[in-house]
């Protein structure tokens, strides 16, 4: 493994001015989004995409309100990012002298903010968080600074129902701490470095575990005395999965949060997992220490293998019942493809129903149907479409939401104030204590 330098010549598009405090997450396989940071005594917020593929820049035309009526988020820096299938959450950070505690989606399939409302327990404004994706619907965030106290709360973010959940941990923990990295690794969440309370630059290595509900295990923390040389205390680097490699780079250590006496680092620390089949390592190094950590996980049997390997997905069937015998795709749909296609017309093109780069608008549009009409689970959608549950999810509230837009124009009550029951109703005793009810709750 070595470094190459690149150089301006090598991309193509207009390159992001340098910066700090920013974000850069992978979205699917081909896009890193760059959002925000720091830079000329200017928070910043403006996003840059590099397009892996083509190696080329680019700046996309992004829409949105947020509840003040702006396009999108106001501009920070050392806020956190998190990227899930095609979507980008960021949530806090700071902007000027105010610390944000304002949660924002990004979808990139259309290049669209949206603010979101979360509830249950909420996180108090913060900057200098970690967070990292659990499987491909929630997110943990540890730590942070809110500008009088360093913090050690976790939260736990479900990304379909938008509940904060702050997790209860009893026993040994790490110190609170901000600047430092998080990142899951199997399933459990590694926290390495950051500062601490006291003011310090730390090294210390933890893992919490109790994160995957499925596992059925307490919610607590372990810190790691792993053998040979570890990285310098430091805060402010970052942690990157690549292939095989998880690579820890950068930060900076002593001194404080940029003063004139800190120490820069620019070395990076490398697990290999392909150590894990091998041992013949001549020294145990720090990477070596982590590879065996992740041995004994793999040796408890716990090794993922995908599931959504049908070749016959969900555009493959959308298709065959399209062009098979119009009784069954009745059965299936409750509708016939002539009505069918109108409804995907109408939503379309007056109610902002989108597909996505590997999801056509028919496909997402049947999902919903197909869990409406035959009343069918998630789990059994997914199957049959071959998506995961985040993905199934998504597209139906969003088909959900175009339903519900286009009522407004075709159901028109006679009297729309409701001020009064109709006879049919208020004489029937299977109606009246139902409806009324309903009635009175939108009145």
């Amino acid at each position: 493994m070595h470094w190459v330098r690149a150089d301006a010549s090598d991309f193509g598009g207009n390159l992001p001015i340098a910066r700090s405090g920013h974000t850069a997450v992978n979205v699917g396989k081909s896009k890193v989004v760059v959002f925000g940071g720091f830079a000329d005594r200017r928070f910043l917020v403006d996003i840059f995409v590099f397009d892996v593929d083509n190696g080329i820049w680019f700046t996309p035309d992004c829409t949105g309100s947020g509840s003040d009526g702006q396009v999108g988020p106001a501009p920070r820096a050392f806020h956190i990012a998190v990227a899930i299938d095609c979507h980008m959450f960021i949530f806090g950070g700071r902007s000027g002298s105010k610390r944000l505690g304002d949660f924002w989606m990004l979808d990139t399939d259309i290049w669209q903010w949206s603010e979101l409302t979360g509830f249950g327990d909420l996180p108090s404004p913060r900057e200098f968080a970690a967070a990292s994706s659990i499987g491909n619907r929630k997110i943990v965030m540890y730590g942070g600074w809110d500008g009088k106290k360093w913090l050690s709360d976790i939260y736990i973010l479900d990304t379909i129902s938008l509940e904060w959940t702050e997790l209860s941990i009893t026993g040994s923990a790490p110190p609170p701490r901000c600047g430092h990295t998080a990142t899951m690794v199997e399933k459990r969440l590694l926290v390495f470095g950051g500062r601490g309370g006291g003011g310090p630059i730390m090294g210390d290595l933890w893992a919490l575990k109790g994160l995957i509900e499925e596992e059925n295990e307490m919610p607590g923390w372990t810190q790691l005395k792993l053998p040979g040389p570890s990285p310098s205390p430091r805060c402010g680097h970052s942690i990157t999965s690549g292939g095989p490699y998880l690579l820890v780079f950068g930060g900076h250590g002593t001194g404080g949060w940029l003063s004139r006496y800190d120490i820069y680092h620019n070395d990076c620390i490398v697990l290999d997992r392909r150590w894990i089949r091998s041992r013949n390592a001549v020294r145990v190094t720090w990477a070596a220490a982590i590879a065996i950590f992740l041995l004994e996980y793999y040796q408890s049997g716990s090794t993922r293998i995908s599931c959504m390997t049908s070749s016959f997905v969900g555009d493959k069937w959308v298709d065959e019942m399209f062009f098979g015998h119009p009784i069954r795709f009745n059965n299936i749909f409750r509708m016939t493809v002539p009505i069918l296609m109108d409804l995907l017309q109408e939503l379309s093109l007056n109610h902002n129903l989108q597909g996505s780069s590997s999801t056509m608008k028919r496909e997402v549009l049947t999902i919903t149907l197909y869990i409406l009409s035959q009343n069918e689970s998630i789990k059994c959608a997914m199957e049959r479409f071959q998506h995961s549950s985040e993905t199934i999810s998504r597209y139906f509230s969003k088909v959900i939401q175009s339903l519900v837009s286009i009522t407004v124009k075709i159901v028109k009550p006679e009297n729309p104030s409701f001020a009064s029951t109709p006879e049919q109703i208020a004489s029937d005793p299977r109606y009246m204590p139902y409806f009324k009810v309903t009635i009175d709750f939108f009145m």
